[in-house]
């Protein structure tokens, strides 16, 4: 049954990264053809019905081409870290589902306060589950993660995977609501002091305080080693 969530996470990174790859192939050939034109060519679109923006120089698109990789990969890596969330969700709804039918007591979740409202025309069993689920949801990371993995891998195997993604969902914090600038912050949910990421060429670059984070493929696809190796590691749970 945990299956099915751990393999949507190993098709759709898959899917993910193929995309990924298209749309930074894509942007290198238009920049390559735009670059054959001069800046003084307009170009205008149509943003609406019977509604078009003023012609723009290219000239001034250009200016914008150098953040469009790192917008790209910024999109393709938040869409996987979703993937990932999702999965954590539904693996948490099936042990609580698990627990109230009476086949796997959900012990590790221990001891947990809930409310129910006598004025709904709901069980209060499923008022319950709901309730577990939407808190579950709004946890930290960290804590959704040491709960999973204390039932599917109670040994703790593959820390540096876990390790790994733990780092890109603070990264995408991080570009959502810090600018993708790397603070003390982000160190310290990580505990470290120091965070590296593989660039272009794949070569490990150390980011200090201060520097704006930047996610290549080299280091998509690390991440999204790392989430097949979890998935594999909690694949092998028999309930």
């Amino acid at each position: 049954m945990h299956n099915v969530a751990i393999n949507a996470v190993i098709a759709e990174s898959s899917r993910l990264l193929k995309q990924c790859i298209l749309a930074q192939a894509a942007h290198t050939l238009g920049q390559e053809r735009l670059s054959g034109f001069p800046d003084s060519v307009c170009v205008k679109t149509a943003i609406g019905v019977n509604v078009e923006i003023e012609p723009i120089p290219l000239g001034e698109l250009k200016e914008y081409a150098g953040g469009l990789p790192g917008f790209l990969m910024e999109v393709f890596h938040g869409k996987l870290l979703q993937v990932w969330h999702d999965c954590l969700s539904e693996l948490f709804k099936m042990l609580v589902d698990l627990h109230f039918a009476g086949k796997r007591r959900f012990s590790e979740l221990k001891k947990r306060e809930v409310t129910v409202d006598f004025r709904l025309d709901v069980p209060f069993e499923t008022q319950i589950k709901e309730r577990l689920r939407r808190d579950f949801d709004f946890e930290r990371y960290s804590d959704k993660v040491k709960l999973l993995n204390g039932v599917f891998n109670p040994s703790n195997e593959q820390e540096e995977h876990f390790a790994r993604i733990a780092s890109h969902v603070q990264i995408r914090n991080s570009f959502h609501h810090r600018g993708g600038i790397l603070d003390q912050f982000l160190l310290s949910e990580l505990g470290c002091h120091k965070l590296v990421l593989l660039d272009a060429g794949g070569i490990p670059r150390e980011y200090g305080i201060g520097d704006r984070l930047g996610v290549s493929i080299p280091e998509f696809e690390a991440l999204r080693r790392s989430l097949l190796v979890v998935g594999q590691v909690w694949r092998k749970w028999d309930g």
